[in-house]
């Protein structure tokens, strides 16, 4: 019985972690030194679940597009 509770808690514990949000916002840096530009602290914890400064991440416009072609 303690491994299906065990296996339980690990499901749950998947469950919230999969509910931070900070990957997919526009203000999530991705370098490990400064994760979020807007909450340094709370960034990828489960603090960050129902962060009120989450802004969606969305592609960059044409004029960046643009520019960053000339780079590649």
């Amino acid at each position: 019985m303690s491994a299906i509770i065990s296996i339980e808690k690990a499901s749950d514990r998947i469950k919230t972690l999969h509910q931070i949000p900070c990957s997919g916002c526009a203000f999530f840096t991705n370098d490990y030194r400064l994760k979020c530009t807007v909450n340094l602290i709370n960034a990828c914890t489960e603090a960050a679940i129902n962060c009120r400064d989450f802004e969606p991440r969305t592609q960059p416009c044409h004029a960046c597009r643009q520019c960053l072609h000339k780079f590649e």
